[in-house]
């Protein structure tokens, strides 16, 4: 039987602590009191940097507890945008216009139900939500906000809505039992929602997808398990789907805490990651998942990534993982994001020489300075399938090899490790031990995945361009 999470635990209300951060982490600071930052929000278009939170500015004195500030990040120094009557969980620029979502009702003592635009001039109070909104995004131009809410202007919309020309709308007649929805992602042309949810009774929970004209189970017999737990980030990583949040081992699944799937099945990412036992069964999570170019980056509570120490912050580069032996942490790191080539990161306030750590900054481009082994290294190496690539690696000239003739018609796709579609052919057959060449030379080095759609099967191989 599921239960349905406090809010607090699928956006993480986390207290106290000591955070010590160490080396090449420098102090990006906060302005005044920053006990928990729950959200930082870089806007690499004009090289801006936001924060919200339990954020109370020292330089307006003494602090209101009834009042969360807004902060932005410029040349080094930090500056209020506004203030909210409580916690800010979620911040996005769509179209040039600054949203913000979380637990307030008010922006600056003017009404705003969860969710608040400003235009460049005024704070806009853009619909009446009836709940928490924690997570604010944008997929092909269009914007999504997601949360715990059930209405939205005394429409029934349970916990995603869509903007339109007619306002928010519901995202394909979403009807759960209880839904607090966090992430969404768009992967192989569906779209996949995550959270703390129940649909039909628990048939399908906290990871759905939308095909067919139905919300699915994600996988049959492998599917996320359990009476805990949540997801609360989706990435799209080397054409795969990755999952992460409070998802137990112990509880049936087969990753702890990050998972990732193809398609067609979940597997564990790597050696997984490990508490601070080395094990897979305390309440752990993860937080945020981040792409930043040939890197997967998590942060959470956790302790080991693989078979190193990592403490809150993993980096996952498709075949090992890696992390910072700088980094000291012993609360959980609430997020992360990429300003250019900075790291920052947010978690709780700690003093230390008169220093107030509220976010924190990697001085260096180079993020990790530990690896473990690979894992995947024998992926390169031809085996006997039906099809396959020659060769692997190469410089961008390939042939795709055919053991079985197609009558029917082939489709080759070539993917990056975005999940964007770089090259397509179409074949109206193929023979039997056939060579189909393709050359994408002009393509950047890294990993990509081929897919060959034939009349019953899809195919997925991976390959190393090298350049």
């Amino acid at each position: 039987m599921r239960t349905a999470h406090v809010i607090g635990l699928i956006f993480p209300l986390l207290w106290g602590g000591n955070v010590s951060f160490s080396q090449q982490w420098q102090d990006a600071g906060i302005i005044g009191y920053a006990p928990n930052v729950r959200i930082l929000y870089a806007d690499s278009l004009n090289n801006h940097l936001y924060a919200g939170g339990m954020i109370y500015p020292n330089n307006i004195p003494p602090i209101q507890w009834d009042r969360n500030y807004l902060c932005k990040y410029d040349l080094g120094l930090w500056d209020t945008i506004a203030y909210f009557s409580d916690q800010i969980l979620s911040i996005h620029i769509h179209n040039g216009e600054l949203y913000v979502g979380g637990f307030f009702t008010e922006v600056n003592g003017m009404p705003a139900m969860h969710l608040a635009k400003f235009d460049g001039n005024n704070w806009i109070n853009i619909g009446n939500f009836n709940g928490v909104v924690g997570n604010i995004k944008e997929i092909n131009n269009e914007l999504y906000v997601m949360g715990s809410f059930t209405e939205v202007n005394s429409i029934p919309i349970n916990g995603i809505a869509r903007w339109s020309i007619n306002g928010w709308e519901d995202v394909y007649n979403f009807q759960p039992d209880f839904a607090t929805i966090c992430d969404i992602a768009f992967y192989q042309g569906n779209l996949y929602i995550a959270g703390n949810f129940a649909i039909h009774s628990d048939t399908i929970h906290d990871i759905a997808v939308y095909k067919n004209g139905a919300w699915q189970k994600v996988g049959t017999t492998d599917y996320i398990r359990g009476s805990i737990g949540d997801v609360r980030s989706l990435a799209i990583f080397n054409n795969e789907l990755y999952a992460g949040g409070m998802i137990l081992k112990n509880q049936g699944n087969v990753g702890y805490l990050l998972q990732k799937w193809n398609g067609q099945n979940w597997s564990q990412v790597g050696l997984g990651l490990k508490d601070n036992n080395y094990n897979t069964n305390s309440n752990g999570y993860v937080n945020r998942i981040v792409i930043k170019n040939n890197l997967l980056v998590v942060c959470g509570l956790f302790y080991y990534a693989g078979n190193i120490l990592t403490q809150n912050i993993g980096f996952w580069d498709g075949y090992k993982w890696c992390g910072n032996s700088y980094t000291n942490v012993t609360q959980p790191i609430t997020n992360i994001v990429f300003m250019q080539d900075t790291l920052y990161a947010a978690s709780y306030i700690n003093q230390v020489n008169s220093i107030s750590y509220g976010v924190v900054r990697w001085s260096e481009t180079n993020y990790f300075d530990t690896c473990g082994s690979a894992l995947n290294v024998s992926e390169f190496k031809p085996t006997q399938t039906e099809i396959n690539i020659y060769p692997n690696p190469n410089n961008g000239n390939f042939n795709i090899v055919f053991s079985s003739a197609y009558n029917k018609p082939v489709a080759i796709s070539v993917y990056n490790n975005l999940g964007q579609c770089v090259y397509s052919k179409k074949l109206n057959s193929v023979g039997a031990g056939e060579l189909v060449n393709l050359n994408i030379e002009e393509l950047s080095g890294g990993m990509y995945f081929v897919n060959i759609e034939t009349e019953n099967n899809m195919h997925t191989l991976k390959m190393a361009l090298q350049k």
